[in-house]
């Protein structure tokens, strides 16, 4: 039941997307702040995994299962981008690019910034993957900040340290 609650989540970019979609065609938001909303949406991705986590260890599995709609879209966008070197017209062919689009304004600064070689009229494959790359990252992320938090242990203050 959970690995179908966690795959479920997982499509949470595409429901995201749309209104994302949205402000583009309608412009708006200016153009600047594009970056920003991906950056909000990678850190609600972090909190989902922080809150993900139940105080026992997170099986492997479950990441794998949020984080599967996002691979399925991106292996399909690699046979299109990659393979046939056309995006597809159909239904499946948008939703696949339309996942990614509120993470890809982000996505296309860090691959600018660090000077990733990609064509702009080809090979839009390495923006979705970094998307999936930082998508994967900041969930574990939310993850191992809460593994990371410990309960604090009393300090004992014994006779020499108060002199």
């Amino acid at each position: 039941m959970k690995e179908l609650l966690f795959f479920i989540l997982g499509f949470i970019p595409l429901v995201a997307s749309f209104p994302m979609e949205s402000m583009v065609s309608a412009e708006t938001v200016d153009a600047k702040f594009y970056w920003l909303i991906a950056l909000g949406f990678y850190i609600f991705w972090g909190v989902l995994g922080f809150i993900a986590y139940d105080k026992k260890k997170i099986e492997k599995h479950f990441i794998i299962f949020i984080h599967f709609p996002a691979f399925l879209c991106l292996v399909l966008i690699f046979v299109q981008d990659v393979i046939l070197n056309s995006y597809w017209l159909t239904t499946l062919g948008v939703l696949t690019q339309l996942f990614y689009s509120v993470m890809n304004h982000l996505s296309e600064k860090i691959v600018l910034l660090l000077k990733i070689p990609f064509s702009t009229m080809n090979n839009l494959f390495v923006i979705y993957l970094v998307s999936f790359i930082l998508m994967f990252v900041s969930f574990l992320a939310g993850v191992k900040l809460k593994v990371g938090k410990k309960p604090a242990k009393a300090v004992e203050v014994t006779e020499s340290a108060k002199e």
